[in-house]
């Protein structure tokens, strides 16, 4: 069974100060799409082994949704 969680966390760098990596070992989904990052990829460090990363930003507008799947 494939595990999918999807997460409007309202601010990519915001959740990465709040145990974000704990909660995401803890749960280890197959597929991780977060909306509202309010960043683009330069902007934040953040690796996670296993896993491909897709971004889709705004490009003029940071609050727009992105959404960041692995």
């Amino acid at each position: 069974m494939t595990k999918l969680i999807s997460w409007n966390v309202n601010g990519i760098r915001a959740v990465l100060k709040k145990n974000f990596l704990e909660f995401f070992e803890d749960e280890m989904p197959d597929i991780l799409c977060l909306q509202e990052t309010k960043a683009h990829p330069d902007q934040v460090d953040l690796e996670l082994p296993g896993y491909e990363m897709w971004w889709n930003s705004a490009e003029n507008h940071k609050a727009a949704a992105e959404f960041m799947q692995w």
